[in-house]
């Protein structure tokens, strides 16, 4: 069950596969009733250009978090086309999900759609369905989300980024017309955290077209996948880094370098962590 845009109604979303990756999902027997997840897949945008298949990876990710890594239903989120508001009150109950667990929850963060960097301060934001591009306002602050990810302690808490934060997107420039293209500032992260990035510096996060799916997303997926959700983030890392620079390289004849970004608090253990 999924949130709809505009409405806390509650819809069924049920997707024909599109590739390779939305079938045959591998399926796990164990019960990880300690793991939580958010899901937030922004598509189709009020006053913006719409981001291609994002839908599509959302929907698949949360079968994967279902299927092969045996999380609960109840214990995932997954919000579809957010307004501002609903991605804020979504970011409130994992928050408190995180506090009343004690240090016991095993967190993971999915994000799909339209980022933006605030022109004047170079901060990297990640944009609602009814955000507006020139007005970093109407957006939801990366340091905000992470600030809430590590208010309380945690076992773990991974987040999932398909969404680059230049100005640029999937389909065409979001600041189309103003001849804009920032390089988000690098800020240092805190907490037991990592941050998985579908690119690095000023790049665009591309789509995958024949596979429909987000390039990053594509190869995230493909990885749980074959280990049946049997990897540590080093290892899902390291895949997924080679594979997107090497299929954007073909395919785009443009650089798109996903990175990690590893919090102080995870810094000694990261390498280590599993999904399930």
């Amino acid at each position: 069950m999924v949130r709809s845009m505009f409405s806390p109604t509650l819809v069924n979303v049920v997707a024909a596969p599109h590739s390779d990756v939305d079938q045959n999902i591998p399926l796990n027997t164990e019960v990880n009733d300690k793991t939580f997840v958010l899901i937030i897949g922004n598509e189709q945008y009020a006053n913006e250009i719409k981001v291609s298949y994002v839908l599509n990876d959302a929907n698949v990710f949360k079968e994967y978090a279902e299927k092969t890594l045996g999380i609960p239903a109840q214990n995932i989120h997954y919000l579809v086309n957010g307004t501002y508001g609903q991605m804020l009150n979504e970011i409130d109950w994992i928050t408190n999900v995180i506090k009343v667990f004690n240090g016991e929850a095993k967190v993971i963060v999915y994000y799909a759609g339209h980022g933006m960097p605030d022109v004047e301060t170079r901060t990297a934001l990640l944009l609602p369905v009814d955000g507006i591009s020139t007005n970093p306002s109407t957006a939801v602050k990366l340091e905000y989300l992470y600030g809430k990810l590590t208010a309380y302690p945690a076992q773990s808490v991974t987040v999932f980024l398909d969404a680059c934060f230049s100005g640029d997107s999937r389909n065409a420039p979001l600041f189309a017309g103003r001849g804009v293209r920032v390089r988000p500032r690098a800020d240092a992260i805190s907490g037991n955290l990592v941050v998985l990035t579908a690119t690095s510096a000023d790049e665009t996060a591309f789509p995958l077209k024949d596979k429909e799916h987000g390039l990053f997303t594509y190869f995230l997926l493909k990885k749980l996948q074959e280990t049946k959700g049997n990897t540590d983030l080093k290892e899902l890392s390291d895949y997924i880094t080679q594979k997107v620079s090497q299929q954007s390289a073909l395919v785009n004849s443009k650089s798109q370098t996903p990175q990690v970004l590893v919090g102080s608090g995870a810094s000694a253990s990261w390498e280590n962590w599993t999904l399930k």
